[in-house]
C-alpha cells in the first residue's frame, strides 16, 4: 500500500466516521420526535479493476417499514372513525339519559303517568293536578332537549365535515409541494428529513379519510381513495364539500339517484372528488367507508337522524293518543280527526300523521297545551275534563284520566325505518329509545376501547422498526469513536511516514 493510498483511505475513514457521528447525535436529539424514522449510514467497498480503492461516497437510509406504516395507518381510518361515533353517542346519551338515570326520558315518562295515576284516585285534588301538570311540562322539555340536541349534533357534525375537507386539502397540497422537493434533490442530498415529512402528512390524511399510497421511483406519492379515486398525482384533486347554515329536523340528505320529498332534502351536501359522489352515507361503489370524515357523515346523516325519527315518533303518539280520548276537542269538520290537540301538542295543532314524513320536527316544539296552564291563560281542571271543557262537570270524574292510561298501554305501530319495536305501547316505546340508546353508546365505547388497543399495538410495533434505541446508538457511538481514533492514528503514522522521507531527501 502506498503512502498516499493510505492517507486517502484514512481520510475517508475519518470522513465516514464523522458523518456516522452526525447520524447518531441526530437519532438521539429525535429520539421523541412524532414521526422521526432512524437514520442509518450505509458503507460499502470501492473496488476498481479488482483493486480496493477504500469506501464509497456514503449513503443515508431511513429504518422504514412500508408494512409497519400501512398497519398504522390501516388502524388510523378505523380509530378515527371509531372516536368521532363514539363522542357523538356519548352527546346523545348525555341528553336522553341512560337506563339507570332519575332524570332520563323514561324516567321522567314514568313519573308522568305515576301522577296521571294519582289523579285518576282523587281527580278533584288541586295539588295532584299541579303535579300532573308540573311532570308534564317536565318531559316535554326532556323531548325539546332531545330534539335540539339531534339538531346541535347534526350542524356540529356537517360543520366538522367542512373542516375535515379544508384540511385534507391543505395537507394534499402540502405533500405535493414536499414530494417535489424530494424528486428536485433526489440524488444529490440527504432528503431523509423530507420522507419523514411526507410519511407525517400521508398519516394525517388517513385520520380523515381511507386512502392508499403508491410511491414512485423518484421519491413522489400517488395518492387515491381506496375507491381508486386520485387525490394526488401530479396535480392535486381536491375534495369538494358545501356547509349548511342549519339543518332543520325534516332535512335529511339526499344523495344522487335518491327520490327527493319533504323529509329527503338536496339541501344537504355529499362529498364530491371531480365530480364523483363519495360520500360514506351516499351507498355508492366508490363512496368512502372511514376516518373521521366516514364517522361525521354517519353522524349527521344516520345516528342522529334515527334518534330524530324515534322521538318524533314518540312525540307524535302521545299527541294522538291523548287527542283519541278527548271529546271535547271540536271537529270543526266532521271527518273524523278533532281539530285541535290534548294535553300535549306543538306548533300544528290537530296535524293528522299519516306517516313518518309528517312527524319530522314533531319533538322539536312538543308542549304542554296551554288550555290546561294557568300560567298561559288555562285551566288544569282540563287536566280532568278535557282541553276542549267551558262549563266543568263533577269534580270526581276520572273516566278522561283513565282513558289515557288505558290508552298508553295500547299497541301502536311505528316506522320500520325508526328501528322501534313497530307493535308496542308508547310506555314500552319510551323505554325501549333510551334502552336502545344506552345499548349503542355502550357498544360504541366497546369498539373505542377495541380500536384504541389495536392502534397501540400496530404504533409500537411500528415504532419498534421506526424508532430511536438508545442503547444501540450508544453502542453505535462508542464503535465510531474508536474507529475514528483509529484512522486518525493511520493518518498520523502515514504522515510521520511520509516527513521522514522529506527529512532523508
Amino acid at each position: 500500500m502506498s503512502l498516499s493510498s493510505a492517507i486517502s483511505k484514512a481520510v475517508q475513514g475519518l470522513n465516514m466516521a464523522s458523518r456516522g457521528t452526525d447520524l447518531v447525535s441526530t437519532n438521539i436529539a429525535n429520539a421523541q420526535t412524532a414521526g422521526y424514522i432512524r437514520r442509518n449510514i450505509s458503507v460499502a467497498e470501492l473496488v476498481v479493476d479488482g483493486k480496493s480503492l477504500g469506501l464509497q461516497p456514503t449513503t443515508v437510509s431511513r429504518s422504514y417499514s412500508a408494512e409497519a406504516s400501512e398497519s398504522v395507518r390501516r388502524a388510523n381510518i378505523t380509530l378515527g372513525q371509531q372516536t368521532v361515533l363514539t363522542e357523538a353517542m356519548q352527546a346523545i346519551v348525555d341528553t336522553i339519559g341512560d337506563v339507570n338515570s332519575d332524570f332520563s326520558l323514561s324516567a321522567k315518562f314514568d313519573k308522568f303517568t305515576a301522577t296521571l295515576k294519582n289523579l285518576a284516585e282523587t281527580p278533584e285534588n288541586g295539588a295532584l293536578q299541579d303535579d300532573v301538570l308540573a311532570q308534564a311540562k317536565s318531559f316535554a322539555t326532556t323531548i325539546n332537549d332531545v330534539a335540539r340536541s339531534m339538531q346541535s349534533i347534526r350542524e356540529n357534525a356537517d360543520s366538522a365535515i367542512h373542516r375535515e375537507v379544508q384540511s385534507v386539502n391543505e395537507t394534499l397540497e402540502r405533500l405535493k409541494t414536499v414530494s417535489g422537493q424530494i424528486v428536485t434533490l433526489q440524488g444529490t442530498g440527504d432528503v431523509s428529513g423530507l420522507e419523514d415529512e411526507q410519511e407525517r402528512l400521508i398519516n394525517k390524511i388517513s385520520q380523515s379519510l381511507p386512502i392508499s399510497t403508491t410511491y414512485n421511483p423518484n421519491g413522489s406519492v400517488r395518492v387515491a381513495t381506496k375507491t381508486g379515486i386520485t387525490l394526488l398525482d401530479i396535480n392535486v384533486t381536491p375534495l369538494e364539500f358545501s356547509p349548511a347554515a342549519d339543518i332543520p329536523p325534516n332535512v335529511i340528505y339526499a344523495h344522487a339517484g335518491t327520490t327527493v320529498s319533504a323529509a329527503y332534502n338536496p339541501s344537504l351536501s355529499g362529498l364530491t372528488v371531480g365530480g364523483l359522489d363519495v360520500t360514506p352515507t351516499a351507498d355508492k361503489i366508490q363512496s368512502i367507508d372511514g376516518g373521521r370524515l366516514g364517522g361525521f357523515f354517519k353522524v349527521r346523516d344516520e345516528y342522529t337522524v334515527t334518534t330524530q325519527k324515534q322521538i318524533d315518533s314518540i312525540a307524535a303518539g302521545l299527541i294522538k293518543t291523548f287527542r283519541s280520548q278527548d271529546t271535547t276537542i271540536p271537529d270543526a269538520n266532521l271527518d273524523g280527526n278533532p281539530d285541535g290537540d290534548s294535553i300535549f301538542t306543538f306548533n300544528t295543532s290537530g296535524k293528522v300523521f299519516t306517516n313518518l314524513d309528517d312527524m319530522l320536527g314533531v319533538s322539536n316544539s312538543f308542549k304542554v297545551n296551554a288550555a290546561v296552564d294557568p300560567d298561559r291563560g288555562g285551566d288544569k281542571r282540563r287536566l280532568r275534563d278535557g282541553v276542549g271543557t267551558t262549563v266543568f262537570g263533577a269534580a270526581g270524574n276520572a273516566t278522561l284520566i283513565r282513558n289515557w292510561i288505558s290508552e298508553n298501554n295500547e299497541l301502536t305501530t311505528f316506522d320500520a325505518t325508526t328501528n322501534l319495536t313497530q307493535n308496542q305501547s308508547l310506555m314500552s316505546a319510551v323505554r325501549e329509545f333510551v334502552s336502545l340508546t344506552s345499548l349503542k353508546n355502550q357498544q360504541e365505547k366497546n369498539n373505542f376501547e377495541y380500536e384504541t388497543g389495536k392502534m397501540n399495538t400496530v404504533t409500537d410495533i411500528r415504532d419498534n422498526a421506526h424508532g430511536v434505541n438508545l442503547d444501540k446508538e450508544m453502542n453505535d457511538l462508542v464503535y465510531l469513536q474508536k474507529l475514528y481514533s483509529a484512522n486518525a492514528v493511520l493518518l498520523q503514522r502515514a504522515g510521520d511516514m511520509l516527513q521522514t522521507i522529506i527529512d532523508i531527501r
